[in-house]
């Protein structure tokens, strides 16, 4: 929950409007889905709801039992154009019926790319939907396209990922040395796009 930057900004927004935060977890049948994986969520779900414990918010985690890992195999191109099985969503969209507000992290694979358009077109439009680019160096809106895999990306985004570095290495030494003003310093554009994570979706 302290390194998280989707519930960051769900936390300030929620604050902004006045509204209570609920946070809500979802482990839902997919291709990708496996024992090892969803183990691997609860732990982090059950850190996140220890550290919820002093704050006033809340937390709901949905398990689907029906749920079939299965085998290991090539993916096919419906895969990658395949929304999550099971009732998570549509537990979702009714959740959200007297929400103000959304928010979700913005992640451009499958099946969580094609979970949020699919959540969309359920929810009413007085609930706005927010997600939050949690690349956080280099936002992923900065590249000229959608990667499906993690080192593709790092790959891609090496220049401005060690420009960004090199701009926060910058502005960690004028905060220790009191001789140079760190208003003088360039920032980047991934930097400052960084620092506002916060995106509308509009599909």
């Amino acid at each position: 929950a302290h390194d998280n930057p989707a519930l960051t900004a769900a936390v300030r927004r929620a604050e902004q409007l006045s509204v209570p935060l609920v946070v809500v977890a979802l482990l839902m049948p997919h291709r990708w889905a496996t024992s090892r994986r969803w183990n691997f969520l609860l732990q982090g779900f059950r850190d996140v709801e220890r550290e919820l414990e002093s704050t006033p918010h809340h937390m709901a985690v949905f398990v689907d039992r029906t749920a079939v890992f299965p085998e290991r195999a090539a993916p096919t191109a419906h895969d990658f154009q395949a929304p999550s099985c099971g009732e998570g969503l549509k537990l979702l969209s009714v959740l959200c019926e007297t929400a103000a507000l959304l928010v979700t992290e913005e992640m451009p694979v499958a099946p969580h790319n094609q979970d949020l358009k699919e959540l969309t077109k359920m929810l009413s439009p007085a609930c706005e939907v927010q997600a939050v680019d949690t690349a956080c160096l280099v936002p992923m809106q900065t590249t000229a396209k959608a990667y499906e895999r993690a080192y593709a990306f790092r790959s891609a985004t090496a220049a401005a990922r060690t420009d960004a570095m090199n701009s926060i290495r910058d502005l960690q030494n004028a905060m220790l040395c009191p001789t140079i003003s760190s208003e003088s310093l360039p920032i980047p554009a991934s930097v400052s796009a960084a620092l506002r994570p916060l995106n509308t979706i509009r599909l």
